[in-house]
């Protein structure tokens, strides 16, 4: 059963990376609301995402040959054949402008087409246990913390990240609520240990002031991390903190009910 759930974990994961891959090409801020709403309709982000490459390669009659395209479909390949026509259309223009060489390879453009080209039916068998959890994610207050609108300048919340925190020696609580909703608490624990160990890198390399001009770029801080009922935040991030992270300063204090073994 774990060597069939492994694979379709993966590409659950390449599915949320194209996905935000292309939201950051769209300038977009990728959050777990997006990732929910383009997993169910990939086809939407391929548009947006061929409408932004018409304005960066300054095709400024793009609009008449687009409605051109989608006036007269001969040619159509088989496996776009699923596809709507304002897709199939955009395809064929975007590939006319690549055969010409105005268009140069974009790897990412590959990445969203090749994911709306999948079967429908297998599509939905591979998120059929990730799209839940994204809901659950994406649900009544979970909403607010883990996907708020950046852009509401009346939301009165601190927006801050862990190289912040850590550079102000701040005191951050975070609480999951494990007991309510096990699946949603460990995800967004996960998620922090994941930025905290990304994080623990960048200071391991470059210091607590990486990025910062005359400043110390071989300071690293004491920080303490302190889980309790760990069990429930044990994930593939766990451990890496416990074996590298105290090269960048980082402490670890971790708390169960029961004896519990930590060695892989």
């Amino acid at each position: 059963m774990a060597d069939q759930i492994t694979p379709l974990k993966e590409f659950a994961w390449r599915f949320s990376n194209v996905i935000s891959t292309a939201l950051v090409r769209l300038r977009e801020r990728p959050s777990y609301d997006l990732i929910r709403r383009y997993i169910m309709d990939m086809e939407q982000l391929y548009l947006n995402y061929c409408k932004m490459l018409m304005v960066e390669l300054k095709i400024e009659n793009w609009q008449e040959l687009y409605e051109e395209l989608m006036q007269n479909m001969k040619g159509i390949p088989q496996h776009l054949k699923s596809l709507s026509r304002e897709s199939i259309a955009f395809y064929m223009l975007i590939k006319e402008q690549q055969e010409s060489g105005a268009m140069a390879h974009d790897p990412v453009y590959e990445a969203v087409l090749n994911s709306v080209r999948y079967d429908q039916s297998y599509f939905s068998k591979i998120t059929a246990s990730y799209l839940p959890l994204l809901e659950k994610l994406c649900s009544g207050d979970n909403l607010k913390i883990l996907s708020p609108n950046y852009d509401d300048v009346d939301d009165p919340r601190p927006v801050f990240d862990w190289t912040m925190a850590a550079r102000k020696k701040a005191v951050v609580y975070c609480g999951f609520d494990a007991m309510t909703n096990r699946e949603v608490a460990s995800a967004a624990s996960n998620a922090m240990l994941s930025d905290l160990l990304s994080l623990s890198g960048k200071i391991y390399k470059a210091g607590l002031n990486y990025g910062v001009d005359g400043t110390d770029s071989t300071e690293k801080p004491v920080c303490y991390l302190h889980l309790d009922e760990a069990n429930e935040m044990v994930g593939d991030e766990f451990l890496p903190i416990l074996n590298k992270a105290g090269g960048s300063g980082l402490r670890v204090t971790a708390y169960t009910q029961k004896p519990t073994r930590l060695d892989s």
